[in-house]
């Protein structure tokens, strides 16, 4: 037998799965270390956080990291003496187990981009300091084997096996094998004799630790395709101590076997298809329409429809089942902010609780990839503005401990997010003082503003309430950049709050950007829709409905006065004749506190509409967030509201 060594292709592979789970790692890690903080369940948490540290170690040693693999190991000899002892999990304890957490990422991410890690002989320090007062303490008369067999016995297993022909790429059928392995033991070696011509494995040998039984081993491993020959020897019980690993129960073994991870780029490759499939379907349904009007009783010309009418079903399950797989829970972006609100309540003096719920909610992927930084701002932003110190809120009746909320769900075809803060809220008169001494409004205008359109004074450029600059606040940049953010992915975002009782701030995000329903409309000679998530209601006006205020366009709505745009000006089409009291449509859209009306002339209805992708097309401002083909053929653009509101707004500030 000889060690298996990877072509570079596979080695390139292997290094992108482990960079994944690593991440996926790390993150578990720093939760594990929070819940040992918490007291909750100190040997549950030691456990997992020891697992963690040993899995990284095998498989950072297996890729040649050696950095990484040797401050894992060390970390997992802390970890042992932690669990074999009775050491205080006290905060300094805690702070060294963050810290290597901490530089653990950093090692992975100099891994990833071939960098040069910084040195890490401090953190090694700390964590020796820790060891020797614990072989000190008088606590190593029993070795590591000892310690094993004081744990649930586990075997030692020889596994042999060849790899079927069968099997196009042996590299990853063995790091299929060895990962399904892992879910019930320890990897001791891997070895193998291999096609010198190909690189290819032929037979493998591993050793393996486990307390399962060797049916259980069998059934887990003897994967049709490629494993063949399959041979499993059990030691005896004396050698299978020094191996031990604490086991997963049944219900994480088996969501292990059915977890299959697949690149994105794949997922987002078949959407695209699909969509393609989705126009062409409409296409075929346009011509069968016209077939029919012409040959309506023609057998053949109705059986058509029927295989078209099935084809639409399988079309559409398809779509909706594409798009499951592209759906991930929030949690993946949740789990980074304990460690978050941990790190800054300390910096800050503060004592703050964080409340998680709807951690399952499911939304697109590529909306969960930028919504974490938004909800970074949002989370530390209510720490170190909204929560009081201690002794404030004492004066103040509250508890000690503030309190910051996070949920999501549900509602309709959105996402909402709420990010909630039991702090001092805000106060209307004083955003209203800040944005004058700032020069970003003037009095007049900020007479002019409602309690809610004060409040709503965070999200403009430079504005900041912080009366001394930090790293973390005060530059009056951030509250400006989450609603942009939030926009981009066509989503709003609202503020609400009560001096003296806290702060809410409520994001609404579309489930994905990919496929939408949106309302069909004509302004001028323009086919254009509008997302329906972006729209409070539609309305018929008729000319006399609507009014001139100080040379705008305006409509009373539910005891408001709102704004109008007309989209043919707007977008710079032909305006059509209006004639004498003629009927008009106004599609009612909220934009932060304020609803505006797009008048547009003559509506087309509903429809569900696959989004392209579209390079600016009005100019500098952009209007459109995308483009899409109808059934017939014709192209509709679909709007982006914000953009077109801020687009006006900005005309009429600089009088155009």
């Amino acid at each position: 037998m000889s060690e298996y060594t990877f072509s570079d292709h596979e080695l390139n592979d292997l290094r992108e799965i482990f960079f994944t789970e690593a991440g996926e790692i790390l993150q578990s890690l720093n939760l594990e270390i929070l819940d040992l903080e918490s007291g909750q369940d100190r040997e549950a948490s030691l456990k997992a956080i020891q697992r963690h540290f040993h899995t990284l170690k095998g498989n950072s040693r297996a890729l040649g990291f050696t950095s990484l693999n040797n401050l894992a190991h060390k970390s997992e000899d802390l970890l042992r003496s932690i669990q074999d002892t009775a050491i205080d999990v006290d905060r300094s304890l805690i702070d060294l187990l963050l810290s290597i957490a901490d530089n653990l990422q950093i090692f992975v991410d100099s891994c990833r981009s071939n960098s040069d890690a910084p040195s890490n002989e401090r953190l090694i320090e700390r964590i020796e300091g820790y060891l020797s007062a614990w072989r000190n303490s008088g606590n190593t008369e029993n070795d590591a084997s000892c310690r094993a067999e004081n744990r649930s016995g586990a075997s030692i297993y020889e596994i042999v096996f060849g790899l079927d022909a069968a099997c196009d790429n042996k590299a990853f059928g063995l790091q299929a094998i060895t990962e399904r392995l892992l879910t019930i033991g320890e990897i001791i070696r891997v070895a193998s004799n291999g096609d010198s011509g190909t690189g290819a494995a032929n037979q493998v040998s591993i050793s393996f630790s486990s307390s399962e039984p060797a049916e259980l081993i069998r059934d887990l491993i003897a994967v049709t395709g490629i494993v063949k020959e399959l041979e499993i020897k059990k030691q005896d019980a004396g050698k299978a101590a020094a191996a031990q690993r604490p086991g997963r129960d049944s219900a994480l073994k088996q969501e292990a076997l059915q977890t299959l991870r697949v690149d994105a780029q794949r997922v987002d490759k078949i959407l695209n298809l699909i969509g393609e499939m989705m126009i062409g379907r409409s296409l075929i349904g346009q011509i069968l329409s016209e077939i029919e009007e012409r040959y309506h009783q023609d057998y053949s010309v109705k059986k058509l429809g029927e295989a078209n009418a099935f084809m639409e079903k399988i079309l559409s399950q398809l779509q909706k089942n594409v798009m499951k797989i592209r759906m991930l829970p929030i949690s993946q972006v949740f789990r980074k902010f304990p460690r978050v609100v941990r790190d800054l309540s300390i910096e800050k003096g503060k004592q703050v609780e964080l409340i998680m719920q709807g951690e399952k909610t499911e939304l697109d992927k590529s909306i969960l990839d930028v919504i974490g930084e938004p909800l970074i701002h949002l989370i530390r932003n209510a720490v170190d503005h909204g929560i009081e110190p201690p002794d404030e809120r004492k004066r103040a009746g509250k508890a000690v401990t503030g309190t910051v909320s996070l949920n999501a769900y549900h509602e309709g075809n959105q996402i909402m997010i709420d990010v909630k803060d039991d702090g001092a809220g805000l106060e209307p008169q004083l955003l209203r003082k800040k944005a004058v001494e700032k020069g970003l409004r003037t009095r007049d205008e900020i007479e002019r503003l409602s309690d809610e359109e004060a409040m709503d004074l965070i999200f403009v450029s430079g504005f900041s309430t912080a009366d001394v600059v930090t790293d973390i606040s005060g530059r009056g940049f951030g509250m400006d950049i989450v609603r942009t953010t939030v926009e981009s992915l066509k989503g709003r975002i609202q503020v609400r709050s009560k001096p003296g009782e806290g702060t809410t701030f409520t994001l609404k995000l579309p489930l994905t950007l990919a496929i939408m329903r949106a309302m069909l409309f004509w302004a001028g000679n323009r086919l254009l829709a509008i997302p329906m998530s972006s729209i409070e209601r539609i309305t018929r006006v008729k000319d006399s409905d609507i009014q001139t205020v100080a040379g705008k366009h305006v409509l009373r709505f539910r005891d408001k006065v709102i704004s109008l745009i007309f989209l043919n000006e707007s977008l710079m089409a032909d305006r059509r004749s209006a004639g004498q009291d003629q009927n008009k449509f106004v599609i009612v859209v909220g934009y932060s506190y304020k609803l505006y009306g797009f008048v547009v002339d003559t509506l087309v209805g509903q429809q569900e509409l696959v989004i392209k992708a579209l390079d600016d097309y009005w100019g500098t401002v952009n209007c459109t967030s995308g483009a899409s083909i109808l059934g017939n053929g014709q192209v509709v653009l679909i709007l982006d509201a914000p953009a077109v509101i801020m687009k006006e707004t900005q005309q009429e500030f600089v009088g155009t």
